[in-house]
């Protein structure tokens, strides 16, 4: 069974064909419906299988050695949930949804399958992985170093370009879909602190809220405060060598050119 399942990770670095997008489509079994706040795998499961994400906000999180929680990663529509238990033998991870979320699980014998018979499939995933994993090394300094105001401000910064990116977000901002606990958990404050810092963003007028809806008024001055470092996707890989090299072909289902 095909999945719908978002390909703009998989399409950044040009290097895969329509047919490659297909086959990773078609790794997924039959979507599952999650409520909100069902486990969709919990930290410890010898669950050996990742699932991609068709819709709705998960959180990836960890128990301390006291008992409470951290919340480690945020996926959006478009991310693979539990890849980095795949070297583990069980999970490192309790992955929840946030939101009602829907998601379809892929054995790791047919991503193995998959990488092992197409090098431009692996690459395009290992680079991936790097992209993400860039995204968390940024967050943990700013948790570790930054401001309580600036940690906030980043956050928003960040969900803001993801959304757009896969098409959920407007010039009217977006729906934050995270309670004030969630953030907290997310960037190690309290959830009154959380709430004391989106004040201040909306009165330095660099935010505003109605509801769940956010909206950027300034968003060059809310980069500046967060110290967030522009950073782009290569597209080139010409170290990969000839074999390798991207040729262009028609773009496919709306998600920009692909290149092989």
């Amino acid at each position: 069974m095909t999945t719908n399942f978002p390909t703009y990770r998989l399409t950044a670095t040009s290097l895969l064909t329509p047919a490659d997008v297909a086959r990773i489509q078609a790794l997924g079994e039959p979507p599952q419906r999650i409520a909100r706040y069902g486990v969709i795998r919990s930290e410890g499961s010898s669950d050996r299988s990742v699932y991609f994400l068709l819709e709705g906000w998960v959180a990836a999180s960890m128990l301390l050695w006291d008992g409470e929680r951290q919340i480690v990663k945020l996926h959006l529509p478009g991310d693979m949930l539990g890849s980095t238990s795949m070297c583990f033998d069980s999970a490192v991870d309790t992955v929840t949804a946030l939101t009602p979320a829907v998601v379809s699980r892929i054995p790791l014998e047919r991503i193995g399958a998959l990488m092992m018979t197409s090098p431009a499939i692996a690459v395009t995933m290992l680079l991936a992985a790097q992209e993400e994993r860039t995204v968390l090394m940024d967050r943990l300094a700013a948790v570790g170093r930054a401001s309580a105001l600036a940690r906030v401000a980043a956050l928003l910064i960040e969900l803001s370009d993801r959304l757009h990116r896969i098409g959920h977000g407007d010039d009217d901002g977006f729906d934050l879909a995270l309670t004030q606990e969630q953030i907290g958990d997310l960037l190690a404050l309290t959830p009154v602190h959380v709430n004391r810092m989106l004040r201040q963003l909306q009165e330095l007028g660099l935010v505003a809220r109605r509801g769940r809806r956010v909206r950027l008024i300034d968003p060059s001055a809310l980069r500046r405060l967060a110290a967030v470092r522009p950073r782009t996707v290569s597209t080139d890989v010409s170290w990969l060598g000839r074999d390798m090299q991207p040729v262009a072909i028609p773009p496919v289902n709306g998600d920009g050119p692909l290149r092989r």
